[in-house]
């Protein structure tokens, strides 16, 4: 059985963490494949091992799945998601003049 922790949100292009060792065989096997996968938009590093890491390179909501196998039998896949949030984001436009309207 797959489990790929619980939902994350980080800010764009950091790196996220992902951690498949919650995942264990069903019948006590040994897991000994791991697959991570994930939209176009999403980096990857190490996706065949327990331990993954991703880089998102636009904000967004993203699913990223993780199937592990006992070289028999694939298990159902498992789900995370990641919000990814543009932290450099600005709730108004720069160079406004700014200020709170008193000049002088």
């Amino acid at each position: 059985m797959a489990d790929t922790g619980p939902d994350q949100t980080v800010s764009l292009c950091h790196t996220v963490q992902l951690d498949g060792s919650g995942s264990e065989d069903p019948f006590l096997g040994e897991i000994v494949s791991y697959r991570w996968e994930a939209p176009a938009e999403i980096s990857r590093q190490q996706a065949d091992e327990v331990m993954a890491s991703c880089v998102a390179s636009v904000a967004g909501v993203f699913q990223i799945v993780l199937v592990v196998s006992d070289g028999s039998l694939d298990s159902e896949p498992d789900e995370v998601i990641v919000t990814v949030v543009d932290s450099d984001a600005r709730s108004g436009p720069e160079g406004d003049g700014g200020g709170d309207g008193n000049d002088g």
